[in-house]
């Protein structure tokens, strides 16, 4: 017969509870998931470098499922999980060891079976002003170490030599024979070109967000760089010159656009300064000769945003000059 008032209520209370705990098995089971007896198989890692470039990520895909990742370089920072679209997050921590650190680490990981996994490095970087303006977002197509050098102070170094930096194995700044392959071995990287010009051609068609805010940072660059930082924020190619410094200026500018043509022979263009895509690279490559990922030439992409330039104004020193930091020309951007 029908049920009594009371057993509709304890029917529609055991409905609720059994639901609530469907719920509470579902949301268990996927952050379970990535454990060593059922390991996730992430089909892309977006890998950033600090909670700044991380957070929009994180809310805005979102990563919703946080792991312990307690031999990560980013101070114990967790990972991040949507399984639904089988995404992975991780900061790696700043600079080209804790990346290194952090990639190496999150392959070794019994929780995940990277394999087959893309990873998308989202970060920003100091750009220069010749290649495209603050707020802008640049693919590579090369990564550049800058730091696989020897140095002599520019005020003791012989006359004629355009900088203190020159290469191993040479005894000039961009010394000739040019570099052969075995030479170029975790100096540059080159990322695979069908991955690098799909990512371009899906996003090159947004409309970045402009400001009067990045309207200013760009004023006073943009009669000597119309091209460049004259234009508003745009999606471009452009390669990247990694170094665990943080350096501006005109002449170290003019370095890292010589420096990343030598070692491409040509074929890369300086447009960001960063600190960790070779060494998340490096990371990758000693994955890959150990059957546990792609190697960088086939699975990886880095997108860097503009966050500053990395020179100031013509006119100006760098030393007196204050150089703007826009956060929301870079992480936000990206």
């Amino acid at each position: 017969g029908p049920l009594s008032p009371l057993g509709r209520r304890l029917a529609e209370m055991a409905a609720r509870w059994w639901a609530a705990l469907s719920a509470l098995v579902a949301l268990a089971g996927r952050a379970s998931c990535c454990s060593v007896d059922a390991p996730c198989a992430p089909a892309v890692v977006v890998v950033t470098t600090f909670d700044g470039e991380y957070r929009p990520w994180r809310e805005r895909l979102p990563l919703k499922v946080e792991l312990p990742f307690p031999a990560g370089g980013a101070s114990g920072s967790p990972l991040g999980w949507n399984p639904e679209l089988q995404v992975l997050g991780v900061i790696t921590g700043e600079g080209p060891r804790s990346s290194t650190l952090s990639i190496s680490a999150l392959g070794h990981d019994p929780r995940f079976n990277l394999t087959a996994s893309r990873w998308l490095v989202s970060g920003i970087a100091g750009f220069d002003p010749l290649r495209a303006s603050v707020g802008s977002a640049a693919w590579s197509r090369f990564v550049v170490d800058g730091e696989a050098a020897r140095f002599i102070d520019p005020r003791e170094a012989p006359d004629g030599w355009q900088t203190g930096w020159f290469p191993l194995g040479r005894t000039t700044p961009y010394g000739l024979p040019p570099p052969e392959p075995a030479e170029k071995q975790n100096v540059i990287y080159e990322l695979s070109a069908t991955l690098v010009e799909r990512a371009f051609a899906i996003s090159s068609k947004v409309q970045l967000p402009d400001s009067n805010a990045l309207r200013a940072v760009r004023e006073p660059y943009a009669e000597a760089f119309p091209d460049g930082a004259g234009r508003p924020p745009a999606v471009v190619f452009g390669d990247g010159l990694e170094t665990n410094m943080w350096w501006v200026g005109e002449l170290s500018t003019q370095w890292a656009r010589n420096w990343t043509a030598y070692w491409s022979s040509g074929r890369a263009a300086f447009t960001h300064s960063a600190m960790e895509d070779t060494g998340i690279a490096m990371g990758l490559q000693a994955l890959a000769r150990a059957g546990r990922a792609l190697p960088p030439e086939v699975g990886l992409l880095v997108l860097r945003s503009a966050s500053n330039f990395v020179m100031p104004p013509p006119g100006h020193s760098p030393g007196v000059f204050k150089m703007p930091f826009l956060e929301v020309g870079g992480a936000d951007a990206a």
